[in-house]
């Protein structure tokens, strides 16, 4: 049974990531051809304070339930309870606070669009529980149909006001009724009601494990969104919509890779926690494939990144290109980053998750702050060397609770980055043979990255080609039999 629910919860998170956030992607892109650069720098603007409050609503607790084998009625109620209290009272801070954030960024408008947008922290509040019962089933099959109703409805008004000429408003409208949907269709789907009580030993239980996560992803969030704050304060709302549109291309591969593989292996390896052997096994073949795949999609995003952006976007994206290729070097390594943290989870390790936090994040104050005078491309170069400090020094720290080294998990992932390095960089030879900018040329040049990829496969038989070339065979021969039958 934990095998068939680690396979399902791997195929239906694949196919969220496919179709929900498919089709978040590809409703993005028509919102940036209407919108432009600017509309999208004054969401980025706020992105930090959001994306701050909504840790403090989560507040580790959703982890801290997922962990427990066992979760009590009054578990869940007081996680409840302290999620909508928390989440109105943020939502009165901003509230309050949203004519001084206008003054900070020069930007006026940004005060009515914080007291509206902020409404979504409540609305997110009152579905936490149900998202974190149906990740600890393992349950993904419920989220990805949830995700794809919600990305389409949403996405439809959001389109609809953008034509109607709403601006900045059309994503803001578009961001409420994705919350709003979402939500309704969780407490739908999902029988659980507060019929407990807010327990007090409860709380304590949990807060000793979940504050420390809390602090780690204060910590972690702040320094996610303190480079679009910078952005924001010392250049230009285009400036920002650039760089916030180049990470939102760039997300979509490495946040999803994450998404299938980070968020469902930490309640398959929480299942394991009692077996050592089992987990090392389970884990380090994890990093292998998780590693190929993520090598392999981001150097080729990377080779591919002008024709992505002139094509999707059009020419007035134009300054994205360079963010998007150096982004997604740097963002090789995310998924890695989350699959070892998840270990000290696991463990019930939350100090050491919070000094890794905190050591991460002052290594890389200095980066940050130089940036204000260096420029936006310093920024870039200088996360992606600190990306692959914070892969070495979580690799060492998770690594000692299960015995896998940072040396040995080198050893296991360097073949892939030299395929995947050989590869793209075949691609980008061919780039300059190929100057077109069209989408027949993207076409092109995908369908040349394909071959090349399955060329080198065959040629290296690289164990974790094989591995996911078998299970392509296998589908695909299952889809027929399937067909022939019915």
């Amino acid at each position: 049974m934990e095998v068939k629910n680690s396979r399902n919860g791997y195929l239906w998170s694949l196919i969220d990531s496919l179709g929900g956030q498919g089709i978040n992607f590809v409703i993005g892109i028509i919102l940036a051809r209407i919108l432009g650069p600017t509309e999208y720098g004054i969401i980025g603007m706020l992105s930090v304070f959001l994306a701050i409050a909504q840790t403090f609503i989560d507040g580790g607790f959703s982890n801290a339930l997922i962990r427990k084998n066992e979760s009590s009625e009054n578990d869940l109620t007081t996680v409840f309870y302290y999620n909508l209290a928390i989440s109105s009272f943020l939502y009165c801070i901003l509230f309050f606070s949203a004519p001084y954030v206008a003054i900070f960024f020069n930007q006026k408008k940004l005060e009515g669009v914080l007291k509206v947008l902020a409404i979504i922290l409540i609305i997110n509040a009152f579905g936490q529980v149900q998202r974190t019962l149906f990740i600890k089933k393992i349950n993904f099959k419920v989220q990805t149909q949830i995700s794809i109703i919600t990305s389409i409805f949403s996405g439809a008004i959001g389109l609809i006001l953008a034509f109607l000429g709403y601006g900045v408003w059309s994503l803001v409208y578009m961001q409420i009724v994705k919350s709003a949907t979402n939500t309704i269709l969780f407490w739908f789907k999902n029988d659980w009601r507060p019929k407990g009580k807010f327990s007090k030993q409860s709380f304590d239980n949990m807060f000793s494990f979940g504050s420390k996560l809390l602090l780690s992803n204060l910590i972690a969030t702040f320094y996610q969104n303190l480079s679009a704050l910078i952005i924001g304060k010392y250049y230009s709302p285009i400036d920002l919509g650039n760089y916030t549109k180049a990470n939102e291309i760039r997300n979509v591969p490495s946040r999803n890779l994450y998404a299938v593989f980070g968020r469902v292996s930490y309640p398959i390896l929480a299942t394991m926690q009692e077996n050592p052997q089992k987990l090392f096994l389970y884990y380090q073949r994890l990093i292998k494939r998780v590693s190929f795949l993520s090598f392999n999609i981001m150097l080729f995003m990377s080779a591919l990144a002008p024709n992505i952006i002139f094509v999707l976007l059009g020419h007035n994206w134009a300054q994205s290109i360079t963010y998007l290729q150096i982004m997604s070097i740097g963002a090789m390594l995310y998924p890695l980053h989350a699959i070892n943290l998840n270990i000290l989870q696991v463990y019930g390790k939350s100090n050491r998750f919070l000094y890794l936090e905190i050591i991460k994040k002052i290594t890389a104050l200095p980066i940050l702050i130089a940036s204000i005078w260096m420029g936006i491309n310093f920024l870039l170069w200088g996360m992606l060397v600190h990306s692959l400090f914070s892969y070495i020094v979580n690799s060492i720290w998770s690594g000692d609770l299960i015995g896998y080294s940072i040396k040995e998990q080198i050893q296991d992932i360097i073949p892939s980055l030299i395929f995947a390095i050989l590869a793209s960089g075949f691609v980008l030879l061919i780039g300059y043979f190929i100057n077109s900018i069209s989408l027949y040329s993207l076409l092109i040049r995908c369908f040349l990255c394909m071959i090349t990829f399955i060329f080198l496969g065959e040629i290296s038989k690289l164990d974790n080609y094989l591995y996911f070339k078998n299970i392509l065979l296998t589908s695909f021969s299952t889809i027929r039999i399937k067909r022939f039958y019915n």
